[in-house]
């Protein structure tokens, strides 16, 4: 019998807060900054760019381009729109030092 293949679509699973809060979280325990930006994309796409990009001070193309997959923004946008959607980024130690 063969397999059905479907379109998956992130975004009908970042639809509440909630999703939203524990999608970013992952994609920070991963620590790949490529799939944390990704990840900063998806949610952005999930709420609507136009708010958030008002926020930052850029037109919504412009800050969806920035957070594509596989692209590479500034760390200075990246803290910015971190903010704009409502989190904080911070340090805390490892055991490996």
């Amino acid at each position: 019998m063969p397999h059905e293949i479907t379109d998956w679509d992130i975004q009908e699973h970042l639809l509440t807060r909630v999703e939203q809060d524990a999608y970013l979280e992952a994609a920070f325990d991963d620590g790949d900054a490529l799939v944390i930006i990704a990840a900063i994309g998806d949610v952005i796409r999930a709420r609507g760019p136009e708010g958030i990009a008002e926020q930052v001070g850029m037109r919504p193309s412009e800050m969806l381009e920035a957070f594509r997959d596989g692209n590479d923004p500034p760390f200075s946008l990246v803290l910015t729109v971190v903010r704009a959607l409502g989190f904080q980024l911070g340090v805390c130690p490892t055991n490996n030092a």
